[in-house]
C-alpha cells in the first residue's frame, strides 16, 4: 500500500498558535513601573490633610440660636433632675437591697462575732461513695 501523498491542504491538526515571547528587560521595566505607581499612590494616600486656616463659610447662621420656650422650664443638668418614682413593681429589689446594705454596715466584721461558729475541716476524697452518714451498728440484732 502506498501512503497518501502529502498535501499541505489536508492537515489533520490545526496549526499551533505562535508563542509570544517577552524579553526580560520588558518584564523588569513593567514591574519597576508598576512598583513606582504603587509607591506614589501609597505616598499620596498617607499624606496628612491640610486644612484651610481661613474663615469658614457656614451654611447656617450659628451666631444666634433661637431658644424654644419649653427649654427654659427644663432642668439645666441631670444633677438637678429628680425622677418621680411610682410604687415598687413585683420583683423590685430596691428597698430590700438598701435594707440589707444598711444591716451589713451595722454588723461588726471581726472574728469575735463568729466565735460560736465551728468550721468542719475538708475531708480527703477516697473515691468510695458513702451510702449513709450513720455509723454501722457494732451488734446487729438479727
Amino acid at each position: 500500500m502506498n501512503p497518501a501523498p502529502q498535501n499541505p491542504e489536508l492537515a489533520i491538526r490545526a496549526k499551533p498558535r505562535p508563542v509570544r515571547r517577552f524579553s526580560r528587560k520588558a518584564i523588569l521595566f513593567g514591574g519597576a513601573l508598576l512598583g513606582i505607581v504603587m509607591f506614589a499612590a501609597l505616598a499620596f494616600a498617607l499624606q496628612t490633610p491640610s486644612y484651610d486656616d481661613g474663615p469658614a463659610n457656614e451654611l447656617y447662621n450659628v451666631t444666634h440660636k433661637p431658644m424654644a420656650d419649653g427649654l427654659e422650664q427644663l432642668p439645666k443638668s441631670y444633677a438637678d433632675y429628680k425622677p418621680k418614682l411610682g410604687p415598687p413593681l413585683p420583683g423590685d429589689l430596691g428597698a430590700a437591697y438598701v435594707a440589707a446594705k444598711t444591716a451589713n454596715e451595722k454588723k461588726p466584721r471581726n472574728s469575735a462575732a463568729l466565735k460560736g461558729v465551728r468550721h468542719k475541716p475538708p475531708q480527703p476524697y477516697t473515691g468510695a461513695r458513702q451510702t449513709s452518714h450513720a455509723p454501722p451498728d457494732k451488734n446487729p440484732q438479727a
